[in-house]
């Protein structure tokens, strides 16, 4: 099956599309021709299929299937792309807050520093002065409580959070340490 010139302009509308994307629908409209065409095949062979019986099957996609391929992808399936995949795009605080939970959870550590985070799960990638906020966060969201400061000796007590055992994997299978699985008698 194959589309005549009539296709132009609603290849001009959808490369013009595609030209402005630079977000998260970028992908998805970047295979706009594609659908469409497919789309409008479907209707054809719809068409077709719903007609007096004994007519052969087209070879062209018709004009009326092009633009309502057109119309149900620009009018249905892009509004619903945006609805769909906008939640999927993250912040760049978000993306950090998940990298740090990410680190955590990987290396199975029970409590955590700022300049843990800052150089081990952030890679250096935030100034010192930036790492609070991400840990506020961590706590406001119950993934870490801070410990109450301990003072030894000269200087400024060190920050130190505790992470919530439910970030932690589950121990490997083959552990024989179970005395925290068994009730206490009684």
């Amino acid at each position: 099956m194959s589309a005549d010139r009539s296709y132009d302009p609603l290849h001009a509308q959808l490369h013009s599309l595609q030209a402005r994307q630079t977000d998260y629908l970028a992908g998805f409209v970047g295979k706009g021709n594609g659908t469409v065409i497919r789309l409008a095949g479907i209707l054809t062979l719809l068409e077709w299929a719903t007609g007096p019986s004994g007519m052969t099957p087209p070879s062209t996609v018709s004009n009326t299937a092009l633009s309502g391929a057109f119309r149900l992808w620009h009018d249905y399936f892009l509004p619903h792309a945006r609805a769909c995949l906008r939640p999927g795009q993250r912040s760049g605080h978000e993306q950090k807050l998940r990298r740090v939970l990410q680190y955590l959870r990987e290396h199975r550590i029970t409590h955590v520093g700022r300049s843990d985070v800052r150089e081990k799960a952030l890679g250096r990638t935030l100034p010192a002065n930036e790492v609070k906020p991400i840990l506020t966060e961590l706590v406001r969201r119950g993934w870490l409580r801070q410990v109450p400061r301990a003072v030894n000796g000269p200087g400024r007590p060190s920050d130190n959070w505790e992470v919530n055992p439910r970030l932690l994997p589950s121990p490997p299978a083959g552990n024989t340490d179970n005395s925290e699985n068994h009730a206490s008698p009684g």
